[in-house]
């Protein structure tokens, strides 16, 4: 693989990632204003952990996420974190939460 192949991983890393740490912070001024604040703490912990699952499961399985497979693993697991957080939105906006 060459260097700008390198390069545009790790800016299809960095923009995920990115949007991850805004979607937590829109989750954590949500929560804080339609539930208890102590809900956007939950929020944040949430986020906290699937990263690190993630990470884990690179670490213990790494023969499964080959190198040149990067391009393909992002693009298409940053299709699905899209289509998750708009369905995951939808679902915050339908369930109804009373104090």
């Amino acid at each position: 693989m060459n260097q700008t192949a390198d390069k545009k991983i790790y800016a299809g890393l960095f923009l995920v990632t990115m949007a991850t740490l805004m979607l937590e912070i829109l989750l954590t001024r949500i929560y804080s204003v339609t539930m208890y604040y102590h809900y956007a703490f939950l929020a944040i912990s949430i986020v906290m952990f699937g990263m690190t699952i993630g990470a884990v499961i690179v670490y213990i399985l790494p023969e499964s996420f080959k190198k040149g497979e990067a391009r393909t693993l992002l693009s298409k697991n940053a299709y699905l974190f899209s289509v998750s957080i708009f369905i995951c939105f939808l679902f915050h906006m339908i369930i109804p939460f009373s104090l």
